[in-house]
């Protein structure tokens, strides 16, 4: 028997997702993911069922479907699309039927139930904690605008994309206004780890900005003076000034 969490970090290794946050439900029948589209076309004379998997631009297509009746938490029954999942789980892979359901407002887009709980023998321990550093090496791609990163383990939101807000853990876009604080302090005091896509790096070493793309530039340059100009009491000037001493050749990304 091998124990898992409340929650764990899996991969879905034939739909080239990896280390999604999937929730533990010992209540659900069956296992279930996250797909706002399902449609059936007819291919070569055959039923074929189209669908997307956590992300509107990951479609597929497969002819291995079924459709299932499944009653949720507050009684109410629904018909579903079920496919086959190859499933990687605390080291281990598994080839699960999941449900195809709309969790675009759900903190995780995976649930994990019965059915590979009993497969896999676990044993569920709501107590223990998901070993993030397992799920953060190599590279991440936005599933909204395929923008590249690196993993990072010390990263407080390892799938955020700093190009273009999207997180690909939780379906959701974050406003500047909840990213810029963090992400500029980071940059203006020992600068560096923006939510753990750019290595680290002083920020008063200007030649290292060369490393970065324009856009990414961009980024950080404008949450950087937002910064100042509120250290500087809302004097745009000042803190206009005081970024061109510090930071000449970042003023072009403004």
């Amino acid at each position: 028997m091998k124990t898992i969490g409340g929650f764990e970090y899996v991969d879905l290794p034939l739909l080239g997702i990896e280390k999604a946050k999937a929730k533990i439900d010992t209540g659900a029948g069956v296992c279930a993911i996250h797909s706002s589209m399902q449609d059936i076309v007819i291919k070569n004379g055959q039923a074929c069922l189209v669908y997307n998997i956590m992300s509107p631009n990951s479609i597929f297509t497969t002819n291995q479907f079924k459709t299932i009746n499944i009653t949720n938490s507050f009684g109410d029954t629904e018909n579903r699309y079920q496919v086959p999942v190859q499933i990687k789980i605390s080291g281990e892979l598994y080839n699960i039927d999941f449900t195809l359901t709309d969790r675009h407002d759900m903190d995780c887009k995976v649930l994990i139930g019965k059915n590979l709980i009993d497969s896999g023998n676990f044993v569920v321990d709501i107590k223990k904690i998901p070993t993030l550093s397992e799920s953060v090496t190599g590279k991440i791609s936005c599933d909204n605008c395929n923008h590249e990163w690196e993993k990072n383990e010390y990263s407080i939101k390892p799938s955020l994309c700093i190009s273009c807000g999207f997180d690909n853990e939780s379906g959701k876009f974050f406003t500047q206004k909840e990213i810029t604080e963090d992400a500029t302090s980071t940059a203006l005091h020992g600068g560096g780890n923006y939510f753990g896509q750019m290595p680290n790096y002083p920020s008063y070493d200007r030649n290292q900005w060369k490393k970065f793309p324009s856009d990414e530039m961009g980024i950080i340059a404008r949450r950087m003076l937002t910064q100042l100009v509120k250290d500087c009491n809302g004097n745009i000037e000042k803190a206009l000034d005081q970024f061109a001493f510090s930071n000449p050749d970042l003023l072009k990304h403004l």
